[in-house]
């Protein structure tokens, strides 16, 4: 079996343009995304007696998992979405509307878009927008979402 490398314009970021639909909208012209998935490092360290046989008790940490936290990302092309457009897309100021009403919404992250691709999907919120221009290129926009809750991974072709 072949391993087949992604390309980065096939991972797919989705989020619900209306909180609670359950319809997800890509986020297109992203120029990057992120997927960033931590777990929290419990010590499990104890006070051990010294032993002469093993210079080398007590040395060494000892830790178990912990939390899970998550958080996603982009960075895109601002552009405004009217007419059909608008229904089919999710804009720089879509987002920053989702902001500022504190939408708690899901959102789906997809490895590729063959159908057999993996997707992880869970409930966010925005914690940035961020927009930018200068005179001689596009305008461009970054986006930051903080996961609530699990994070799961979805049957394929879901």
């Amino acid at each position: 079996m072949a391993l087949t490398v992604i390309k980065g314009s096939k991972v797919g970021l989705y989020v619900e343009k209306v909180p609670g639909s359950g319809q997800f909208v890509r986020v297109l012209c992203a120029n990057s995304l992120s997927l960033n998935v931590t777990t929290a490092e419990l010590t499990t360290d104890c006070q051990v007696e010294e032993d002469d046989d093993d210079p080398t008790a007590g040395n060494f940490a000892n830790s178990e998992p912990g939390t899970i936290t998550w958080d996603a990302g982009g960075e895109m092309t601002q552009r405004v979405a009217d007419g059909a457009d608008a229904d089919t897309n999710v804009t720089a100021g879509n987002l920053l509307d989702l902001q500022l009403a504190g939408a708690i919404m899901k959102l789906r992250y997809q490895l590729g878009q063959q159908p057999s691709a993996p997707a992880y999907e869970g409930k966010v919120w925005i914690n940035k927008n961020g927009f930018a221009g200068d005179n001689k290129s596009n305008a461009t926009a970054s986006v930051g979402f903080t996961g609530t809750g699990p994070l799961r991974k979805l049957a394929a072709g879901a």
